[in-house]
């Protein structure tokens, strides 16, 4: 890709054509049902901001979707201030690192990838101090271990060893209560919110074999599709500091080099029951959300021209959010 792998990301497989919806609709879906919502976009700085998006929301049980104006907007762009990080690098445990067969957690535990018989990965619970030593999932395998933010909880992708699909396990550190979430066959990555009560996961959903993103409820299992792309990339998604709200970059067109040439801004609230388009720009991509308070936003945009990625730009976006008049 010519020294802009890490800009693009990873794409999964060769020589796909992309999918693209009209120019003027955002595609949202629920379930199985479809709203194109029109969006007026107006140029902002090195991009175009939606001035007026769509909301979409679930309500009750049949997933009914409604269609809102949406609440967000942005009220400027900047560049970005020295001081001016990422809120998820402060936390003590949930930053993910490149890194992931030993992971330290609170005192002196540390969560490690081990293989078991020659090539079976486990993912045990170490004691430094005392020695102890335990699988956290003791059938299968299991691997890409992390804390949450406050310590109490384990994650980590697990695979049965006789369908050979894999899911993403949240395991209590004190009393070593598990809890399965099993709507993706293959989880690709995951993310903890800072307040340890949901994790943003994407892989193949096991019903569609396509890429989704889940919201998933950490105290229970329950979870929700946010989104799922059209082609085969990675969403990049981060969660603001009050774990309200996931921002998250979705690629829409993948060029013949498998790289990602179109990439919009959305964030998702609501317990992924709603979910609007922030920044889309057909010329031009939106990587790398990372929230630095709950109304400013860093990301990186790229323009797009005959194909070819330019050089990234990081960008802070000072945003507004006024409550839905239906309660939302």
């Amino acid at each position: 890709m010519r020294g802009r792998t890490a800009l693009t990301g990873r794409v999964r497989r060769r020589n796909l054509r992309a999918i693209r919806p009209p120019d003027d609709c955002a595609v949202v879906e629920e379930g199985a049902r479809i709203v194109h919502a029109k969006i007026l976009f107006a140029a902002v700085a090195l991009f175009t901001v939606a001035s007026a998006a769509c909301c979409v929301s679930a309500r009750g049980a049949d997933h009914r979707i409604e269609v809102d104006r949406c609440k967000w907007s942005v009220l400027s762009t900047r560049d970005p201030r020295p001081e001016e990080v990422p809120f998820e690098e402060s936390l003590s445990y949930a930053p993910l690192q490149a890194q992931r067969n030993e992971v330290w957690g609170p005192d002196s535990l540390r969560l490690i990838v081990r293989t078991t018989k020659g090539y079976y990965p486990h993912v045990f619970l170490e004691d430094r101090r005392t020695g102890r030593s335990r699988a956290v999932i003791p059938d299968g395998w299991s691997n890409l271990p992390s804390w949450s933010p406050d310590g109490k909880l384990i994650a980590c992708v697990i695979r049965d060893s006789v369908s050979r699909l894999q899911s993403l396990a949240v395991t209590s550190r004190r009393t070593g209560r598990t809890i399965v979430f099993a709507e993706a066959s293959s989880v690709i990555e995951y993310k903890w919110s800072p307040d340890a009560s949901a994790i943003a996961v994407y892989g193949h959903a096991r019903a569609t074999r396509r890429i989704t993103l889940f919201w998933l409820r950490a105290a229970d299992g329950h979870s929700r599709p946010v989104d799922t792309l059209d082609v085969i990339a990675d969403y990049d998604c981060s969660w603001s500091p009050d774990s309200k709200h996931l921002a998250f970059s979705r690629p829409t067109v993948i060029s013949d080099r498998e790289e990602v040439v179109a990439a919009d801004l959305w964030i998702a609230g609501g317990e992924g029951r709603a979910k609007w388009c922030l920044i889309e720009s057909p010329n031009q991509v939106e990587l790398r959300p990372r929230w630095i308070a709950n109304r400013l936003l860093r990301f990186e945009a790229a323009r797009v021209s005959e194909g070819v990625v330019g050089t990234p730009r990081s960008v802070i976006a000072e945003l507004q959010f006024a409550p839905s008049t239906t309660g939302r």
